[in-house]
């Protein structure tokens, strides 16, 4: 059996998370689709390889978007014992020769090789061993901080949403104050006599026409999401979105093309504004939410950056070297002084010591 997780983009509710998993079962082969809401992850497992164009195009008809978890990682290399350009020329060769190496480049005056690597595919002892293999010395830069591909996707998120609701509310507010400001008479508020709905009725819908569409449009995905859920029989809370505000919008527009053609009555009965509001308030509770998952998963990584980056390895039942956790593989031997956390998860063989639990347990 086959499995592998994979990134689901677009799901707002728990509804969300069960058309993307029965989009998935559909597929022949897949035995389980199992969706997280809060991490925005799927696992899928299969009786055989399932190509991942083939789960993309299943999710995407269901009105989401999967993306593969990429395993890329960015490292700096010390580079020793480089003396000319040939020299920098024959590490960086070395490096590219590796299997699961995407790019390397060598900078002579800095003494350092910026790799970019599948950690799954190549350890960060053995790109050190390639440098070795050619005549040199390498040693990782202390410090740097990986490219965290979820981050920064949560940050293009949030920042596309924050635009979307800024653009809504702009339009929103005037659109409010024009289709009700003149109920509230006891406040006597402001309006062009251009836009007074007795004395200019046409104007008055069109206008509210035109500060609609802005809002629509910052809104389009309730639209795409909603309708590609609902025509494929697996309705969303984009989907009441969607069919709440585009009636409310087509009922105004169809009233809007009567104002035109001489039944000013409805001058009344328009509800732009309903659509331009619930869309601004709902981008607005949207924009919270995303706001609120980026601070979760700040923290939740903050703790994780208590663990230990390295670990004592044991060689020969005696020497120990210092090694990255990366490089760490199942079956090693490991050293944890007193003092210090344990790095992975094992079995302890030997010794005798004391582990701080409360974090497990709750106690003081």
């Amino acid at each position: 059996m086959e499995e592998k997780t994979y990134i689901v983009t677009g799901m707002t509710c728990a509804s969300c998370s069960v058309a993307v998993s029965k989009s998935l079962k559909k597929i022949d082969g897949v035995e389980a689709a199992d969706v997280n809401l809060t991490t925005e992850r799927v696992t899928v497992r299969g009786s055989r390889t399932l190509p991942f164009e083939e789960l993309k195009l299943a999710v995407e008809n269901a009105g989401y978007d999967l993306q593969e978890i990429t395993q890329v990682r960015n490292v700096t290399l010390n580079i020793e014992g480089m003396t000319c350009a040939s020299c920098s020329s024959a590490v960086e060769r070395a490096l590219k020769k590796q299997n699961g190496v995407q790019s390397a480049s060598v900078n002579l005056a800095t003494n350092k090789a910026t790799v970019t690597y599948n950690p799954a595919i190549i350890k960060m002892g053995a790109l050190k061993k390639a440098v070795e293999n050619a005549g040199y010395q390498a040693s990782e830069v202390q410090g740097q901080k990986d490219v965290d591909a979820d981050t920064l996707r949560r940050q293009k998120a949030l920042k596309d949403m924050t635009f979307r609701l800024i653009m809504s509310a702009i339009f929103a507010i005037p659109l409010l104050y024009i289709a009700m400001g003149h109920m509230f008479t006891s406040l006597n508020l402001w309006l062009p006599e251009f836009l007074d709905h007795h004395m200019h009725p046409t104007n008055f819908a069109l206008t509210q026409l035109l500060l609609t569409l802005p809002i629509l449009y910052a809104g389009r995905r309730f639209f795409t999401v909603g309708t590609k859920t609902l025509i494929k029989g697996s309705p969303n809370m984009d989907t009441l979105v969607a069919i709440g505000t585009g009636a409310a919008f087509l009922y105004g527009v169809y009233n809007t093309v009567l104002i035109f053609a001489g039944d000013v009555a409805l001058v009344s009965n328009l509800y732009f504004e309903s659509a331009g509001v619930v869309i601004t308030l709902i981008l607005l509770g949207k924009w919270l939410e995303e706001n609120s998952k980026g601070k979760t998963s700040q923290a939740i990584k903050k703790l994780m950056g208590l663990a230990p980056k390295t670990a004592h390895l044991l060689i020969s039942g005696e020497e120990t070297s210092d090694v990255s956790l990366e490089d760490v593989a199942v079956g090693d031997l490991l050293l944890v002084k007193p003092g210090e956390r344990i790095p992975v998860d094992g079995i302890v063989e030997g010794g005798q010591s004391a582990v701080d639990e409360s974090m497990l347990t709750g106690e003081s």
